[in-house]
């Protein structure tokens, strides 16, 4: 019995909390890069170049969505349908209790910025969380992108931004802004070039600012006070996610979600980082909604169950040997009331 107690407690233990990463090219390129700044944290990159809310939504695989310029069959074991990747996760090593979520700009970018886009948008990152969520993973994190250091033509930033956010929120996801992390704070004024590998997408110094900003490293339950600093970062990184076989068994939940009741977004296009046009209300620094801190419910139920089995078998043991005591001391009491008689 108790060995068994003891089997169950080490197996429990010995599965590493896990970070699944989803989404396009953001995902995709951070690869392990986030093992490094929350102390070994275990991760998992699902993160495709290219893809789209629209793909992830529609959970597309290399079974219906094949071509020359398809994205959700990249030949290593990856595609856009992120149930089964989750599903497919050995639990034995790994045990996913959060999910951080890169996605929105190509659905945007790729249609010219065109603002009529993005209420398919937001209704399919919606779809997505909804997802992840059916897999057990309840906590899921977006951050949207930054401020880029080259404008893209007809694109506002800032409009595209406060979306995804309110997309993820609705949806019952946390989103932490960092559009201002990274050079600039200004949507007038380009990022830095010294934190992207292109006009696009971060390098290792940029992926080591998004990961040890406080909120992101207080969201993902990282030690406190590891000392991370950001200098010159020359350390390479993989991308190589780990495959996982899809099971076809496995039931998908509906691709459709409700229709979103908000009004069709119409804006005046303006390049990233010269947005004349921009709200009032731009996201703050600290504007993180909601959030976790401390060691997760889970770990807590699954110490009390432990100890309490483990004092349950204690208690089991020393009533029996009290038990065994006591019928000895009731041997010993008879053996000396038979020699009594004898005597006598």
């Amino acid at each position: 019995m108790l060995n068994f107690i003891l089997i169950f407690v080490f197996t429990a233990l010995a599965q590493k909390e896990t970070l699944v990463i989803i989404g396009d090219s953001w995902a995709r390129l951070a690869g392990d890069t986030l093992e490094k700044y929350c102390d070994g944290r275990e991760v998992l990159n699902f993160g495709i170049s290219g893809a789209t809310a629209k793909q992830f939504a529609a959970q597309k695989d290399c079974d219906t969505d094949v071509g020359y310029d398809s994205h959700c069959c990249t030949g290593d074991g990856r595609t856009c349908n992120l149930v089964d990747h989750i599903n497919n996760i050995d639990r034995t090593k790994y045990n996913p209790t959060q999910a951080w979520l890169s996605i929105g700009g190509n659905d945007y970018q790729d249609f010219g910025c065109d603002s009529s886009t993005i209420p398919q948008m937001k209704r399919d990152i919606k779809n997505i969380i909804g997802q992840i969520k059916s897999t057990g993973i309840d906590d899921v994190i977006m951050t949207g992108y930054s401020i880029l250091p080259k404008p893209v033509k007809g694109c506002d930033a800032e409009m595209l931004f406060d979306q995804i956010k309110k997309a993820a929120v609705t949806a019952g996801a946390r989103y932490v802004d960092i559009h201002d992390k990274f050079g600039s704070e200004d949507y007038n004024v380009p990022a830095n070039w010294k934190y992207f590998k292109d006009s696009r997408h971060l390098n290792a110094l940029g992926y080591c600012i998004l990961w040890t900003e406080p909120k992101i490293q207080e969201s993902l339950h990282c030690p406190a006070d590891l000392g991370h600093k950001c200098g010159k970062e020359s350390r390479p990184y993989t991308t190589t996610a780990k495959p996982i076989t899809p099971d076809t068994t496995t039931t998908r939940p509906p691709t459709d979600t409700p229709e979103d009741d908000d009004d069709e977004i119409v804006t005046t296009p303006t390049s990233i980082g010269g947005n004349d046009n921009a709200a009032d209300d731009v996201l703050e620094d600290d504007d993180m909604v909601s959030g976790n801190v401390g060691m997760p419910l889970e770990f807590l139920i699954l110490f009390g169950v432990a100890g309490g089995i483990v004092s349950l078998a204690i208690l089991a043991c020393v009533i029996k040997h009290c038990h065994k005591k006591r019928q000895d001391a009731k041997v010993n009491t008879n053996y000396y009331q038979v020699l009594l008689e004898v005597e006598g």
